[in-house]
């Protein structure tokens, strides 16, 4: 379930969710941001460019990117600020 100020938005197995045009939508990928510091990792990728919206999980971040987001892109975008992935 995805959780947004104490409500449930949406409820599902994580397949279902992941194909939830209004959670995923089209043209995005979701990718998952795993850090010690899951603060700053926040803050990191709401500046990284295409980021439609992030929410914490845990120690991990998830974000939706627009377009085709490339890995290595978001990595470096990380390692240049000093947060560890």
């Amino acid at each position: 379930a995805y959780i947004y100020y104490g409500r449930i938005i949406a409820d599902g197995t994580p397949d279902t969710l992941k194909e939830m045009p209004e959670l995923n939508p089209p043209g995005t990928k979701r990718i998952e941001i795993d850090s010690s510091e899951v603060t700053r990792a926040l803050m990191l990728a709401r500046k990284f460019p295409g980021v439609r919206n992030t929410t914490v999980f845990g120690q991990a971040i998830h974000a939706p990117l627009q377009g085709a987001p490339r890995l290595l892109m978001v990595q470096e975008h990380f390692r240049h600020a000093g947060a560890p992935l």
